[in-house]
């Protein structure tokens, strides 16, 4: 999936399509109507689905390592699930910090649909804060397994 989506963006957004992107953004930011994250992303839009995709193709190839017992997928793997240890943290505090701009982009709407929002916006950051806390732990967990003696062991070279 990962592949098409690569393919399709990099075959899709041609060189104008993405100069009328960053006009657009550039006009946004001049009038603080994009949060800097929404902007960051809509420049780096490519990046990011390079990204997503290099990731689980470096996990796919570290889990077959694992599979067959090789210490540095072993070490890979658990370089991995420390980066997903800093990703969940990173993008909940990114999701607090968008907080307060999510609230100012409802300013001018009707009180009711403000309070909607208020409490919309705290319950999808709780939430999040859950999952991303569930994850973490999961993530340790097989961190804590990876590094204990006995399945260090299994993946030193024998004689």
């Amino acid at each position: 999936m990962g592949i098409l989506q690569n393919i399709l963006v990099h075959l899709m957004f041609s060189p104008e399509i993405q100069a009328s992107m960053q006009a657009s953004v550039e006009a946004a930011y001049k009038t603080k109507d994009v949060p800097v994250t929404t902007q960051f992303m809509l420049r780096n839009f490519k990046w990011i689905f390079l990204f997503s995709l290099i990731i689980p193709a470096t996990l796919f190839i570290s889990s077959i390592g694992l599979l067959k017992r090789k210490n540095w997928a072993r070490l890979l793997f658990i370089a991995i699930m420390a980066f997903g240890i800093f990703w969940n943290i990173c993008g909940f505090v990114l999701n607090l910090a968008m907080f307060p701009t999510m609230s100012d982009m409802s300013s001018n709407k009707p009180p009711d649909l403000k309070a909607h929002f208020a409490t919309f916006s705290i319950v999808t950051t709780v939430i999040g804060g859950i999952i991303a806390l569930g994850i973490s732990i999961l993530l340790g967990w097989i961190i804590k397994r990876l590094i204990s003696p006995d399945i260090k062991q299994e993946f030193q070279v024998g004689p």
